[in-house]
């Protein structure tokens, strides 16, 4: 799958972080799907409305760790990469247990994130 093929959910509660990631996706001639919040993010990934999901750790209704896991237990392959503040390696553990691809911490670089998004795509 390409990147011009695909629809990447950006699951992140700050509004303008969210824009910045969807233009920026856009840009890379993704299609982008948002949200604020981790109950309508594991709603669009179950209903196979998004081929990659970027979630935020900390979302109001369920966070990307609660998302990510109930994403594996449905038995979605769908890659996920969580974004947190928090930099703890025990974080970026927990997280890969649950079953996400890749952990990015915040503040990270656009060009890292779409490298990261196009390499799980590839991978499809």
């Amino acid at each position: 799958m390409t990147a011009s093929e695909s629809v990447v959910l950006v699951a992140e509660d700050n509004w303008q972080i969210n824009n910045l990631i969807k233009a920026r996706l856009i840009k890379e001639s993704m299609k982008v799907v948002q949200t604020d919040n981790g109950k309508e993010a594991l709603e669009i990934v179950l209903q196979g409305k998004a081929n990659l999901a970027l979630l935020n750790m900390m979302m109001p209704l369920l966070d990307g760790s609660q998302v990510v896991q109930q994403i594996r237990a449905a038995g979605l392959t769908i890659p996920v990469i969580i974004v947190s503040v928090k930099s703890r390696e025990s974080d970026l553990n927990q997280c890969l247990l649950l079953g996400a691809n890749d952990y990015l911490v915040k503040p990270f670089q656009l060009d890292d994130l779409v490298q990261r998004i196009d390499n799980l795509l590839m991978e499809r």
